[in-house]
Parts: structure tokens; C-alpha cells; sequence
């Protein structure tokens, strides 16, 4: 095959072509090459069977997954509203959980994601967070019910302005919220 003057995409195309069950994606400057037809259904059941749930307790069984497959899936589950902000994608190795209440268990896996999510009239909202963000919510997690859902406008200015530099000391401007 002589694939000199091709385009990378080119090239990918015509290594796929054979391959009936897979498409190229694109995204950004990389490519992937993606799983599709009979395969992916089988893949659907199979994470529909990793994924528990008991009343309002949840499990997950799954040795690895897409982290942006893994989501639709738990949130079907648990009967809830979202919205994915992130085009970041990703495997997920070994999750083994069980006992977790939504909240917790989607907790671990948007960790192992690097993302977040924020509840907005009732509606969860999946957002990227860079992996530094995800190192410093794990050493020193939030406590439970104090999320960015539960502050208005007003108590974040409040909060903005409480410093343990005393106001002297304090650069001029910067730092509170008016």
C-alpha cells in the first residue's frame, strides 16, 4: 500500500475499511477508532448488567468501560435528568463498588473522569475539572450538602469576604466580591 502524500485521516480511513464495524472519529488534532454495529449493543447490555441499583443504593461491576458511555447509562438507572459538558473521554478501569447512594458513586466515577458535576433545577451538569482540581477534592473533600448547588449570589459574596488576613493586610481590590 502506498500511503506516502496521504493525510493521516486518509490513511486511517483506508486501514478501516475492511474492518465493517468500525468508524474514524475525529476530535481535535487525534483520532479515534471507534467500535460500532452488533458489537456496541452487546456493549450496552453488558454495562446496563455492570451497573446495581437497590431502592437508592447503587453498585457498579465493570473491569472497563468509556467513561462517556459508562454516564448515560448510570443516569438511566437512577431515573435522573443531566447534561454532559465535557468532550473529554476516557477508560475507566476496574470499578468494583457497592452500597453507594447515587450521589457517592457518581462522585468516584466523575473523579476517575476528571469532572465534576454542578444541580441546577434539579438537573445534574456534568463539567471537565483539570486533574489538580480532582487531587484537591479528594484530599480535602466538601462537606456533604455544601456543593456550589447550595450557595445563592448573595451567600457566595458573603462568603467571599470572610479572610483570615485581617483588612489591613489585605491587597486593595482584589480577592472580595463586592
Amino acid at each position: 500500500m502506498d500511503i506516502e502524500g496521504l493525510r493521516p485521516e486518509q490513511v486511517l480511513d483506508i486501514l478501516i475499511q475492511p474492518l465493517e464495524e468500525f468508524t474514524l472519529e475525529r476530535k481535535d488534532v487525534y483520532y479515534y477508532i471507534r467500535h460500532t454495529g452488533a458489537g456496541a449493543s452487546r456493549q450496552a447490555a453488558s454495562l446496563a448488567r455492570g451497573i446495581r441499583r437497590e431502592g437508592e443504593t447503587y453498585g457498579i461491576a465493570l473491569e472497563n468501560t468509556r467513561f462517556l458511555e459508562l454516564l448515560p447509562e448510570l443516569f438511566k438507572q437512577a431515573e435522573r435528568e443531566y447534561a454532559i459538558l465535557t468532550k473529554a473521554d476516557g477508560m475507566l478501569e476496574n470499578l468494583y463498588y457497592s452500597g453507594k447512594d447515587f450521589d457517592s458513586l457518581l462522585r468516584i466515577i466523575l473523579e476517575q473522569g476528571n469532572a465534576d458535576y454542578v444541580i441546577h433545577n434539579s438537573i445534574y451538569y456534568i463539567i471537565e475539572l483539570p486533574r489538580r482540581d480532582i487531587i484537591k477534592k479528594i484530599k480535602h473533600p466538601r462537606p456533604k450538602g455544601r456543593g456550589i448547588e447550595d450557595f445563592s449570589l448573595k451567600s457566595l459574596r458573603t462568603w467571599g469576604n470572610i479572610s483570615p488576613t485581617p483588612p489591613a493586610l489585605r491587597p486593595k481590590g482584589r480577592g472580595i466580591i463586592p
